[in-house]
Parts: structure tokens; sequence; C-alpha cells
């Protein structure tokens, strides 16, 4: 069976895109979206105001007030929905992986906010008319009211911005600036609402009065859009899918059937790799092709059975990448687990360190001539709580120390971080890196206590993300070209940390996984070995391409 490359037309299909236009417009569309989403506002609180004056008067009572504290906190979501999701609109033409949920809620959540502080004093503070001293009354100057409307607008403007920042940061590059720009943003945007507020007097017909209370609004939200939109437009993803491409390469990940593994799948597909999923189970594997396949038809994409914690399996899949694929650029190491009791495999080695360390260091000295060949990447996801890990190389399998599953991850994530410090150590042709993806929701959650479980889908639920947003550090790595310096790092997120390895640790722990595998750095398999292997086996290693050629 022979490789064979991919159409050009295919090519065609996933790298076509119509954003490039949008991003030529990409400012104008910003403030347009800015001016709409505050005429929406500022006119809904116009409205309201003026139809409470004439309807119903000033409200006298505790309850009353109440009310019309509501009243206005859902205009905060309108004025927050309309210029968020207006927002959003321009923003996913630049990152494509924002989801609009994730843009709108904090948004309303900031507006709600700002109009129920805004409204309060005025309600509850302010004196009552009748007690009210009389005789007439000073108002404040206009450049007064001003001062104030900008101070309190830069106020509210650094909430709104650490709000999208929270967001923004998973996506884009440089989006600490987002919280700065906000400040005098708002500062001048609300100083021109104020301004459309304050200059019509009593005096003045109520459609005159709507009518410069609004325009004050589209004032606001033009200067708003101007201002922040020196930002926006600068905004850089993390990965790059208008320019970044890996057209003509092979990529592996292990664990692809859910979660992050699937997402980083299909990230890799959508810059054009060939994909080749490694599962435990291949029948999880081939549903995961198939829904790459539903959203990139002509996305590259095969399902290799590969068990992680069973060495034999881990041969197997090897000498089948080895038979099948003349090269492989990209290997991802995404699968792990994580054991309640203490667990031995067959082939004598604690559960969670098979899976999450032993494992993929035989998978990647096995394929290590196809890697160095190509000068790959081998990227290992490698959980923050490495640095609370105590690795025992007398005792890696728990067989003299007390099991616990939260110690033994914890082993297993630094063992990971050690595999690939050593790694960069003994291959420098290839590039090696660890990479925390975050916080990420996935179905491990709902294997917590019920307690923990409640907490991550309740209090702790904003500090997580989803798969798909998880899996962009990963793809980051695979896919950006001037990478190779960064070998050896430990990447929290996108960013580089300063973790560093002990290397006299890592290099006890290669040996010991040299000693449980039986396989040494310098033996990988070579296509002058395969010829020995039994052919029908790895033939039938690759699930899914005699049926998809035919």
């Amino acid at each position: 069976m022979t490789w064979a490359p991919r159409r050009p037309a295919a090519d065609a299909l996933i790298r076509w895109s119509p954003r490039p236009t949008a991003q030529r417009f990409f400012y104008p569309r910003w403030i347009a979206a800015c001016t709409v989403g505050e005429l929406v506002g500022i006119g809904t609180a116009t409205g309201t105001t003026l139809a409470l004056n004439a309807w119903a008067g000033e409200p006298t009572t505790t309850f009353a007030r109440l009310g019309v504290l509501a009243l206005f906190a859902a205009v905060g979501i309108i004025e927050g929905g309309a210029l968020a999701s207006l927002q959003w609109r321009v923003l996913r033409t630049r990152l494509p992986r924002l989801r609009a949920g994730e843009w709108i809620g904090p948004t309303v959540a900031i507006a709600v906010a700002g109009w129920v502080v805004g409204m309060t004093p005025s309600l509850f503070l302010a004196p009552a008319p009748d007690s009210a001293p009389s005789g007439p009354s000073a108002e404040p100057a206009l450049a007064l009211v001003l001062v104030l409307a900008a101070v309190a607008g830069a106020a509210a403007g650094v909430c709104f911005g650490a709000a999208q920042w929270f967001v923004l940061r998973r996506h884009a590059e440089r989006a600490y600036m987002w919280i700065w720009i906000h400040a005098p943003a708002w500062a001048l945007a609300l100083a021109a609402i104020f301004l459309g507020a304050a200059v019509p007097t009593a005096d003045w017909p109520l459609w005159a009065i709507g009518a410069v209370g609004v325009g004050g609004g589209v004032l606001g939200g033009l200067l708003l859009g101007v201002v922040t939109g020196l930002v926006a437009r600068c905004l850089t993803p993390w990965v790059d899918e208008e320019h970044w491409s890996l057209r003509g390469k092979v990529c592996a990940v292990t664990g692809a059937n859910s979660g992050i593994g699937q997402e980083v799948a299909l990230g890799l597909a959508r810059l054009g790799g060939s994909v080749l999923l490694l599962c435990r189970r291949p029948a999880e594997g081939e549903r995961v092709r198939q829904t790459i396949l539903s959203s990139h038809p002509a996305a590259d994409v095969w399902v290799v059975p590969c068990d992680m914690a069973d060495l034999g399996s881990i041969r197997r899949a090897a000498a089948g990448l080895v038979r099948e694929w003349p090269r492989l650029d990209v290997l991802v190491h995404n699968a792990g687990a994580t054991f309640p009791q203490r667990t031995i495999t067959a082939d004598g080695v604690e559960a969670t360190l098979a899976v999450d360390a032993v494992g993929p260091c035989l998978l990647t000295t096995l394929l290590r001539d196809r890697l160095e060949a190509a000068r790959g990447r081998v990227i290992t996801l490698t959980g923050i709580y490495h640095r609370r890990g105590h690795v025992d190389i007398a005792d890696l399998h728990f067989a003299h120390r007390p099991y616990d599953w939260l110690a033994a991850n914890n082993q297993a994530q630094k063992c990971r971080w050690l595999f690939t410090s050593e790694l960069a150590r003994r291959a420098p042709h290839l590039m090696a890196a660890s990479v925390h993806p975050g916080a990420v929701l996935t179905g491990a959650q709902r294997r917590l206590p019920p307690l923990a479980r409640l907490l991550v889908y309740t209090l702790a639920r904003p500090g997580f993300v989803r798969a798909e947003v998880g899996a962009i550090p990963v793809v980051r790595l695979a896919a950006r070209p001037d990478v190779a310096p960064l070998t050896g790092r430990f990447f929290d997120r996108c960013q580089p940390a300063a973790d560093v390895a002990d290397p006299a640790l890592a290099r006890m722990f290669w040996a010991a996984c040299e000693i449980l595998t039986g396989q040494s750095w310098g033996s990988g398999l070579s296509t002058g070995q395969l010829a020995q292997d039994d052919e029908g086996a790895a033939d039938r290693l690759v699930h899914g391409r005699a049926h998809a050629e035919s």
C-alpha cells in the first residue's frame, strides 16, 4: 500500500476562507458595531426615562424605586447584549474560535452592574422631593458633570476591559492592552452620553430631549469604537489560520477520541495536515474521524488503534505508522488517565505512569527516525501540577509508599515534563515542548466527587474553558513557523514559563523508562526492521484506510 499525496483541489477546499475581505474593513466595521450598539442601548435608556417621567413620575416608595432599578437592569441587558453581539460578529472574523456566549455574557453582566450602580444613588440617596429645600437650586456646572462622567466612565471602562480580557486572552496575543484602552474609551463615551442628557432643559419638547439623548449615545458609541478599535484591529490570534499551514505534513495525536485530543486533531486538520488519531477504542476514533470529515470533507484523517497503557499495542501502532506513512512531522502526547486505586498494567507499570509517561517515551523512541527525518515536533500536554509532583525513581509504582490518585497524577505529570526536557537534550533536531492547556472542561470532571463536581460547574466554572479553547496552545506549538528555538520549554497556555526540569532526575527517569520498556533511544523502528514483521498485522493497524480508498 503506497502513500498517496493530498489532491491540490482538496487543499483549496480546506484553506479557502472569505475572511480576508472582512479583515480589510475590520476597523470601520468595529466602529460601526460600537456605534450601533450604543445607539440601541442609550436609545432604550432614553425612551425608558421619558416614559417613566411622563406616566409614573418620580418614584416615592421603596417598592417603586426597586421597580425602576430592575427596569434599568433590563436596559443594561439590552445595551450590553446589543453592543457585545455586534462586537462579536466583527471579532470572529479575526478570532474564529471565539463563541458568542463567551463574549456576550461578561459584557452583559458588567453593563447590568453599571446601570444598577449608576442608578442607585439617584434613586435611594437623593433627598425626597417634599424634603428638598425651598427656593431656587443651583445645578452643577456642565463642565463638572462631564468631568465626573469621564471619571466614572474610566472606572467602568476598566471593569469592561477586564471582563472581556479574561475571555480575550485565551484567543489572542497582546490581549492585556484591552483593559487599559477601555479606560480612556469609556471616559470619552460616558462624557458624550452625559452631554446628551445634560444639555436639554425641562421646557424642551419630549422629542427634542429624546433626540439629543440618543445623539449623545451615538457620539459615545462612535468614540468608543474609534478608541478601542486601535487595539482591536491589532489583535492577533494565537493560531493564525489565515497564514499558517500544515499542508503536506503528517500529525499524530494520542487520546484523540474525545476532549482536547479531538479538538487538537480538528485544529490540525483545519490547517491542512494529515491527522492520525491514536485511540484505544477504534470505534470512538472513527466517530471523531467522521465528525472532522463532516465539517472538513477534504480532510485527511485516519484512525490507528493504540492503547498507551499496553506496550505491545504501542509497538504495533508504531510499526503501522512507520510502514504506512513516510514521514511524521508532529507527535502530540495527549492521552492521560487517573486511577482511584493502585493499578498495575500487564507490563508491570503503575497504570497512571504507564499512560502518561512510559507509553509516550516508548512511542517517541520507536518513531524517532521518522520524527528526526522531518525535523518534527513532539508536544506533550502536561498539567501545571507537575510543580507539586514528587518522582521517586526507586518506587515509581507506589509499591513501598501509600497510593493516592492525586500523588500518582502529580508524579506522572512531572514525569511528562522530565521526558520533554530529556528529549530536547537527546534530540536537538526535534522541537520538544510541554504545554499546560489551562483548566479545561472535559468529561473527566464527571468522575470527580459530587462536591468537587458541583464546585467545578458553578463557582469555578468561569475559570474553565471549552476543549476547543484548550486545544489552541497545542495547535499553536504544532503549526507556528518560528517555534524551533523554544525547544525544551514548558508553556503555560501560550506563553513560555520559567519552569526548569532537574537534568539529573530527567536522565534517571529516561533510563528507568528504557528499563521498563526494553527500548533504548538509539533503537527506533526502521523500514528494514519492519520487513521482518507480519505484513498482515501491520496492514490491519490503520483502521478504515482500505474502506475509505475503495
